[in-house]
């Protein structure tokens, strides 16, 4: 199973646009190439495509620190213990994200890191603690549907998922990444990936389902 990747950023694709305007640049020399050679025999038309083909299949092999580190935590969760529909990774313009459901990580009201959120979150632990990665920031981001909740503990939704985003921080931080990489806040309901109701006002559960999730952003 592979999660869908989001769009790239302007600021990531420094290091990947590169390796893609290489690959334009060979493309657009191919068919350069095709107009100039019309007078060249066969031969020399297809030493000179094989190249070209040669070049573009090297350019494929390059591997940026950002796309690695996508791939990496792809790897990681799907060997992990959650499920496909409960995790996304992905770009967005700052950097590599991963979204989590809120289900996977806290019960219902609640802002204690599940034991499974523990373990998939010690596995991002090992990685950002790589040298590469070792001057990358981590943003954690807590975001609700538009359900209210009114509690003691959370007065409401701010409340909620300002904790949560401050329990995934306070547990990198017990796992030996440095405070000043890090940086929680809370959305509440006002970042819905999908829209909480219908057009008649009601309710949608799958899309308030979607919306109750942890984001964490990677990223130099």
């Amino acid at each position: 199973m592979r999660p869908r990747p989001k769009l790239q950023s302007e600021e990531v694709s420094e290091d990947w646009l590169v390796t893609y305007a290489d690959a334009i640049t060979l493309l657009l020399a191919f068919f350069v190439m095709i107009i100039t050679f019309k007078d060249y025999d066969a031969g020399e038309r297809e030493n000179a495509v094989a190249a070209i083909k040669e070049n573009l299949g090297s350019q494929e092999n390059v591997a940026t620190p950002m796309f690695s580190l996508m791939n990496n935590l792809n790897s990681i969760l799907d060997g992990a213990d959650i499920q496909q529909e409960q995790f996304e990774v992905g770009f967005d313009q700052d950097g590599v994200v991963l979204e989590f459901s809120s289900k996977a990580f806290f019960a219902s009201g609640r802002a204690t890191l599940l034991p499974e959120a523990k373990a998939i979150l010690g596995e991002v632990v090992v990685e950002m603690q790589e040298p590469t990665y070792e001057g990358y920031f981590i943003d954690v981001e807590g975001h609700t549907d538009d359900v209210p909740i009114s509690t003691k503990q959370f007065p409401s939704n701010w409340e909620l998922s300002a904790s949560r985003a401050s329990a995934v921080v306070r547990f990198f931080i017990e796992q030996g990444i440095k405070p000043s990489r890090l940086k929680a806040a809370g959305y509440a309901d006002t970042k819905p990936k999908l829209p909480n109701k219908d057009f008649l006002g009601d309710g949608i559960p799958e899309n308030r389902a979607q919306n109750r999730r942890v984001g964490l952003r990677l990223h130099p």
